[in-house]
């Protein structure tokens, strides 16, 4: 049995992320206790809103055609999607740029934060740097080639970690905490282009103007239904930022922040790595009409055994543990924590099988899942920062409603995943 284990290419494949996904997370989480011992909770609150904003542009600025890479059977149409991709990409980032500075200061004004006012220019870099990212990850991954996306990630990690913490010894401020984020994504991104450059340079002849006008209505689906989706979906998180910035303070903002940086970390590297290598055996088995369902079901199975201890531990022990490895003042991040976990647990096991609808072409009702998760998310913290006047409450209301909303989501994942290829 484990001989048979050891042979499975998807089993490799997922160790070969995970450990990769793990090294990525474990440097910023090593530098954690650092960063909040040399930056104030306020700083970490304009982070918060300048990656919220960073964000929303960063998850659509490939159109989501990148995602399309995987879906071809000939590589001529694949590298066609990836000179697709980076034309949208480009064009992504200079509307970013003209958002952030023609409603730049109804951006501060509405986020209830002067401060954030400069660094919103270095949103369309993140943009850029980040489409051109998430294009060679699908393009490398379509090779097999997870070696490859795992370090580029490493670079992303510890370029971030290891400028945070220089900064903030040299006690830089906000801007520190920003740069570090930026310089992230530009390093990660020319880490790929090299690795492209060195492997791949030929396909690059095959890349013709009438293949990607071909490939971007092929793949249409993309950018007008699931790019919607996404972005819904980011619009959750960032949203949530905007919300706790507007009815509460940045304070506030910052000791959610890194709650919810911490609690996301094993969606990051274990359900992220698990995300990708099932999208690439799940695309295979619906192409040759296979038991797509079955594997969902062991997928499912799979992390939910790898996160229900996680988010156990920090259930019972949170407040304690966030005020141990934080530092005291943080203590009160460790109970939005205790409140939101059985949220992001529910979002960890949903995490790889939410692409089961992109598979199966039931991305329109996927979209209206996460409109209606999205109001429930909104409402909740309103009722917070609006009736209640306490951020905790809402928080209580997110962990409620979004579990019982997903756990209706997996429902109907396992039971489209059923559905057969034409």
């Amino acid at each position: 049995m484990w001989k048979r284990i050891l042979r499975s290419e998807y089993i490799r494949n997922t160790f070969t992320l995970v450990s990769g996904n793990a090294i990525a997370q474990i440097i910023p989480l090593l530098a954690e206790p650092v960063l909040t011992r040399l930056f104030p909770p306020e700083d970490f609150g304009l982070l918060a809103i300048f990656i919220s904003i960073s964000s929303l542009f960063a998850v659509i600025a490939t159109g989501r055609y990148e995602l399309a890479i995987m879906l071809p059977s000939k590589e001529k149409q694949a590298i066609n999607l990836v000179g697709l991709s980076f034309i949208v990409s480009v064009l992504t980032s200079i509307i970013s740029l003209l958002v952030v500075w023609i409603f730049n200061k109804p951006i501060c004004y509405l986020l209830n934060s002067e401060n954030i006012s400069n660094y919103l220019y270095l949103v369309p870099l993140v943009v850029l740097f980040t489409g051109l990212t998430q294009t060679l990850n699908y393009w490398f991954s379509r090779r097999k080639q997870f070696r490859k996306v795992s370090i580029a990630r490493i670079v992303q990690s510890s370029t971030s970690a290891g400028v945070g913490v220089g900064t903030g010894v040299l006690r830089m401020g906000t801007i520190g905490l920003i740069s570090a984020q930026v310089l992230g994504s530009v390093f990660s991104a020319f880490y790929f282009l090299q690795r492209f450059f060195m492997a791949d340079r030929d396909k690059l002849n095959d890349i013709s103007r009438r293949e990607i006008k071909s490939m971007a209505s092929k793949y249409a689906e993309f950018p007008r239904v699931n790019a919607l989706y996404i972005f819904a979906d980011t619009a959750q998180y960032s949203g949530i930022s905007f919300l706790i910035a507007y009815y509460f303070d940045t304070i506030l903002l910052g000791y959610y922040s890194r709650t919810f940086r911490i609690l996301t970390v094993p969606l990051s590297f274990i359900g992220s790595a698990i995300s990708h290598v099932f999208y690439q055996k799940a695309s295979e088995i619906y192409r040759k009409g296979g038991n797509l369902r079955r594997f969902s079901l062991q997928t499912l199975l799979g992390t939910i055994s790898v996160g229900l201890p996680i988010f156990v531990i920090i259930i019972l022990w949170g407040p304690e543990l966030f005020a141990f490895v934080l530092g005291k003042p943080w203590r009160e991040a460790g109970v939005y924590a205790q409140i939101l976990s059985p949220w992001i647990f529910m979002k960890f096991i949903s995490q790889p099988i939410s692409q089961i609808p992109m598979i199966v072409n039931k991305q329109k009702i996927m979209f209206l899942f996460s409109i209606v998760g999205i109001i429930l998310i909104f409402a909740s913290i309103a009722y917070g920062g609006l009736i209640a006047d306490n951020l905790e409450t809402g928080f209580y209301l997110v962990s409620v409603s979004q579990t019982i909303y997903l756990t209706i989501f997996i429902y109907w994942l396992i039971r489209i995943a059923g559905k057969k290829v034409k």
